[in-house]
């Protein structure tokens, strides 16, 4: 009971700070000093006749001492309007009643009501906009039955009536501007979170692809030249012009992966970083497969590349990148983890027959890659997803809105595959 008395009486969302009360305690002094004026003024003003005030009923008020408090505990609780919104229209309700009942009905104010009236449908939901006009209405058309009628009481009554009306539905006008403008300024902030969400969401996808592009180049460039750094180890001391040789292939490998780091970062750089802007060399494709074989060669592992009804020139270039970006990283991994001597490259354009075309896809052309070696296989406790390399071949495959796959393959080693929609 006290809680719903709490959430009635009190607007617990009004934060009333000194500024606020200094503006109510305003208009409260202004709405007593315009009732006290129509108390002492307005029967005097408008009918100056003594003769035709007597013929309607009225007498002109004075401001007497119970004017004077009737006045004051009409207008006064103002102050309160907005935090005490129930409280301050009932108050002001049962006084205008009040004064009503006991002065001339012209000299009574309806502006200390209408105020507090407005106030209440401003501040409080509608259901209670609709109370507290259904109340007023009531209590303004019933208080004059009880006082000797007259021609212009009953005018008065028609009036009061109207403002009681117009006063409401102000209120309610007011409250449903504020209501839209709090609810399109929502929006606003909704909106405005949701764009920093999607740019926090697409920082931290580029985050992420260039980490694996970082983890690819570095990867299989330090791979290679450890492979390499062997090599000259054992050659140097029986064959130093291979040695030579193949410390020139270190050199070689390692300045390539500079140009592409390099590469990467100028395309990251804001455009007045960089005097003629970055250089936007063709990042590697399928043409640079033979990199991969060296590569695999370079480790004492035979490789075999097959193109099936490949076309690169009818291959979308990121489709091409992805192609070679998966291989390579294939390929570090063999070479680390898979002890094999020998490896199978297939690339082929294949149509929506195949069983394991991605499901619900209308893509007519795919290109299939598989790549499978002689090796351990991946174990039984280890995840097919592991690490970041098979991370990186499986994020590649699906931002291109394909589907990746690593397996046992039958017979022993591993089995990759890549399916990649060309549209």
């Amino acid at each position: 009971m006290l809680d719903f008395l709490k959430r009635t009486f009190i607007n617990e969302d009004v934060d009333m700070e000194a500024g606020d009360w200094l503006v109510d305690i305003i208009i409260a002094l202004g709405v007593f000093g315009i009732a006290l004026a129509q108390l002492s003024l307005t029967a005097g003003l408008i009918i100056p006749d003594a003769f035709t005030r007597k013929m309607l009923g009225i007498s002109v008020a004075t401001p007497s001492m119970f004017g004077l408090l009737a006045i004051g505990a009409t207008s006064l609780p103002l102050i309160f309007r907005r935090k005490f919104s129930w409280a301050c229209f009932i108050f002001c309700l049962i006084s205008w009643a009040f004064l009503s009942f006991k002065g001339d009905d012209i000299a009574v104010s309806m502006l200390p009501l209408l105020v507090s009236l407005v106030s209440l449908c401003a501040m409080r939901p509608l259901e209670d906009s609709f109370v507290a006009a259904l109340l007023a209405f009531l209590v303004v058309g019933f208080v004059p039955s009880l006082t000797p009628h007259s021609v212009l009481s009953n005018l008065t009554m028609i009036q009061n009536l109207s403002l009681v009306f117009a006063g409401a539905g102000v209120g309610i006008a007011f409250k449903t501007t504020r209501d839209l403008v709090d609810s399109a300024e929502l929006r606003v902030r909704q909106t405005e979170e949701a764009a920093k969400a999607n740019t926090a969401k697409r920082l931290e996808e580029e985050r992420v692809a260039i980490a694996r592009e970082l983890h690819d180049i570095t990867a299989h460039s330090l791979s290679a030249i450890s492979i390499q750094a062997a090599a000259a180890e054992a050659q140097i001391d029986n064959s130093p012009s291979d040695a030579k040789e193949t410390i020139a292939g270190i050199r070689n490998i390692a300045k390539g992966s500079l140009a592409e780091i390099r590469q990467m970062i100028g395309v990251l750089r804001e455009p007045g970083d960089a005097e003629n802007g970055p250089d936007l060399v063709p990042a590697l494709g399928t043409d640079n497969l033979g990199d991969i074989s060296d590569y695999l060669s370079n480790a004492q592992i035979h490789c075999q590349i097959n193109m099936h009804n490949y076309d690169k020139q009818k291959t979308p270039s990121f489709v091409d990148i992805a192609i070679f970006g998966i291989c390579r990283e294939a390929a570090t991994n063999i070479v680390k983890h898979a002890q094999a001597d020998f490896v199978q490259i297939d690339i082929e354009i294949v149509t929506p027959d195949l069983p394991r075309i991605i499901r619900g896809s209308s893509c007519k052309c795919y290109v299939l890659l598989s790549v499978r070696d002689n090796g351990v296989g991946l174990g039984e406790n280890l995840s097919k997803t592991s690490g970041h390399g098979v991370e990186g071949m499986c994020e590649r495959t699906v931002a291109l809105g394909g589907e990746f796959n690593i397996e046992n393959a039958p017979g022993g080693g591993t089995l990759l595959t890549a399916i990649l929609p060309l549209s």
